[in-house]
């Protein structure tokens, strides 16, 4: 955000909104913790890599990975090379730092600089890759990737000999410029053993075929978060853990897997409180039409801080003096602000309004089902919030 001379710019941006972001870095150790100890049941040398992309699922990456690498771990995922690098300057020499996704192939240098890993998931794109790298002198670390039912991104795998051939053709072209260390997938449908078996085994047909010509990748890995609970047969030498890690995704409930902590509360406060008459309408296009007197409070915060119009009509928690209430958001979220109906609640004019958090999770996934999308989005939302950012620590708040 940029400021005029005249703005107090250290205070501006926290006092931009009442919209406040929490982050409680106590329940990411916890699920670090858990999330290890699990894992390394089944194989000791698994090491846990925590996705970190998308600025951390909206948690802050500046926060969440130098507390992650405070607390033991060494591998990281990531998005694109502008993250990467922001994970290497966060973390030290001895972090190993994936990108996931694409990277314009002019990144080539910068991958080399600053000792990440790039995946690789098609032979013109390790072209592209390897003429850069070429270039620039440079020698880039890859992982391959196997598109073993996602089709998103990876070889082809479908057909295991024809997918080996294809990487192999690409390693003799490129292997001069792209050194490969890492083999790994994506699951489709996290809690299908079906579906994840049939991955499963495409992947291991082509491992299995690049062994006996001579290619063994260090680095298996080929599930995340909610596909190791299910099949806990494939953990390989790296688990990637994203939602779990921040408190979500269904490990809370399978049998047998550990309880996570979801880690954000996302929250603003009442500005106004409007009495309103039977019939009236609030909000942009009158969608809401009171029944009966109502007292309407309106929020700070809305769409452009991660408040997604389709809240509209979601419940949310009153933090009252009397109790915490629930209360529906009622009219269209409009840019800066929304509205609560807070009838019969005793709310008053500077009373806290939680969104979502401070509880097990169950606010946020009843919010995310009414919006018809996923917890993912809603936390990723939240992150674009004008007010506060507060993190937690040891039972300590700080404001960023």
């Amino acid at each position: 955000m940029i400021f005029s001379k005249d703005i107090e710019a250290e205070y501006a941006p926290g006092l931009a909104s009442d919209c406040t972001v929490r982050v409680d870095l106590d329940a990411l150790g916890h699920n670090y913790k858990e999330l290890s100890e699990y894992m390394r049941r089944f194989n000791p040398r698994t090491h846990l890599a925590a996705v970190a992309k998308a600025d951390a699922y909206g948690h802050g990456a500046d926060v969440c990975i130098p507390y992650l690498y405070s607390i033991g771990c060494r591998h990281f995922c990531v998005a694109n090379v502008a993250e990467a690098i922001n994970a290497r300057l966060l973390t030290g020499d001895d972090t190993e730092i994936l990108i996931l996704g694409y990277t314009n192939p002019d990144a080539a240098p910068l991958i080399a600089k600053y000792g990440v890993t790039q995946t690789v998931y098609s032979p013109e794109f390790a072209q592209a890759l390897a003429e850069k790298s070429r270039e620039a002198g440079v020698c880039v670390k890859v992982h391959i990737k196997l598109d073993t039912g996602m089709h998103r991104l990876g070889f082809d795998a479908t057909v295991p000999c024809d997918c080996a051939d294809e990487i192999c053709r690409t390693l003799e072209l490129y292997g001069d410029a792209i050194k490969v260390e890492g083999l790994f997938t994506h699951m489709a449908e996290a809690l299908e053993r079906k579906v994840i078996d049939r991955q499963i085994e495409r992947y291991e047909a082509v491992r299995l075929l690049l062994k006996e010509r001579g290619i063994s990748p260090q680095i298996l890995h080929t599930s995340a978060s909610d596909a190791f609970m299910t099949a806990t047969c494939n953990g390989y030498d790296m688990l990637r853990m994203g939602v779990s890690l921040y408190g979500y995704g269904k490990t809370n409930y399978l049998e047998g897997t550990p309880r996570v902590k979801p880690l954000m509360t996302f929250e603003s406060r009442i500005v106004q409180l409007h009495p309103v008459g039977d019939g009236e309408r609030v909000g942009y296009g009158g969608e809401y039409v009171a029944k009966g007197e109502r007292l309407i409070a309106t929020i700070s915060g809305g769409y452009y801080d991660g408040v997604m119009r389709s809240y509209t009509g979601a419940e949310v928690r009153v933090v009252t003096a009397n109790g915490i209430k629930t209360a529906n958001i009622c009219g269209r979220i409009c840019m800066d602000m929304f509205m609560v109906d807070v009838t019969d609640t005793g709310a008053q004019v500077g009373d806290r309004i939680i969104i979502f958090g401070e509880d097990d999770g169950t606010s946020l996934r009843k919010l995310a089902k009414h919006a018809e999308t996923l917890e993912y989005e809603c936390l990723c939302a939240a992150s674009h919030a004008r007010g506060r950012k507060i993190v937690i620590q040891n039972g300590v708040e700080r404001t960023l």
